[in-house]
């Protein structure tokens, strides 16, 4: 027995040679067939966050992706490390509180055997504050007047209260949300969407915040003073123009103006339009551009400047 077990450890090193040397060979074999290559992974891969708290906020900038370069059998390449989710890059924020951290962008790679040669970045620093809700007001404001001879009433907000939330530092900055809507020459009802600011006491607009929604429906009725209308410009013409010429256009600027009486029915009773003093083209050869008073009722007077005719 003892003879045997001298034997056995005699050819220990020749068998362990043996081994190494099979070894080598299968994996020359394998390697020939399905060879080791290393390069750069194709696209960048998206940087996730998990275990992030719910009343956490990131301030800070972080990387988008990273890019690998890796290291895998040709048949690895060919197929499974190109399919969506084969490769991950995570940062995890679990159990963390406030302040600023490093941590390590972790390569999670699905397919084996594969190894990771090149990682940029390997790490990403950022900052944790606490996450803030404010419920604010909408504030409108309204820039210019409407057109002469029309009224702004009161304005319809929807909805007229926001949401505000962002890092605690920013949102308790924020004194008030504003819309801003302009109404200079409205001779109409205005009904629009506005987008919406976030300001702080000096009127600073206040960055880094969400505004929930993010903007708001205004509807501002616009409508014309009592003793105020809009009548067409009718222009009247007398005479003939010279032989041989004929009257092929006549433009009025404005078309239409806006007359006013401190007695309203004088205004409503007026036909519609108003008519300009006789223009006489007799004997007219060439184009005319002329002012023209306007023909208006005792009690009515035009808002604007005279009415000029091209004929």
């Amino acid at each position: 027995m003892l003879s045997l077990l001298r034997k056995v450890i005699r050819l220990l090193p020749i068998l362990l040679t043996a081994f190494i040397l099979a070894l080598a060979v299968w994996i020359s074999a394998v390697t020939a067939n399905d060879p080791i290559v290393e390069k750069t992974y194709p696209t960048n891969v998206p940087v996730e966050v998990i275990g992030q708290a719910s009343n956490l906020i990131i301030t800070s900038s972080m990387p988008e992706s990273v890019s690998l370069v890796l290291s895998a059998p040709q048949s690895i390449w060919n197929l499974p490390l190109n399919e969506a989710d084969a490769v991950r890059a995570v940062v995890d924020l679990s159990g963390l509180e406030p302040g600023t951290y490093t941590l390590p962008i972790q390569v999670q790679i699905v397919p084996r055997p594969v190894r990771k040669v090149v990682q940029s970045p390997l790490n990403v620093t950022l900052t944790l504050e606490r996450l803030a809700v404010k419920e604010l007001p909408v504030n409108l404001v309204t820039r210019g007047s409407p057109a002469t001879g029309y009224l702004a009433d009161d304005p319809v907000i929807t909805p007229i209260m926001v949401t505000v939330t962002g890092p605690a530092t920013q949102v308790d900055r924020v004194t008030r949300v504003r819309a801003t809507l302009d109404i200079n020459q409205a001779n109409q009802t205005i009904n629009r969407t506005i987008g919406l600011v976030a300001l702080d006491a000096n009127e600073a607009a206040v960055d880094g915040v969400t505004i929930v929604p993010h903007e708001v429906s205004v509807s501002q009725e616009i409508s014309q003073r009592f003793g105020y209308r809009n009548v067409v410009v009718k222009v009247v013409v007398t005479g003939q123009v010279a032989d041989g010429y004929r009257l092929t256009n006549i433009s009025v600027f404005p078309p239409a103006v806006t007359v006013f009486s401190a007695n309203p029915q004088v205004v409503s009773d007026l036909p519609g339009f108003v008519e300009t003093a006789s223009l006489d083209i007799s004997g007219a050869k060439d184009d005319l551009d002329v002012s023209l008073a306007l023909d208006l009722p005792d009690g009515v007077s035009v808002v604007g400047d005279q009415v000029e005719v091209l004929v």
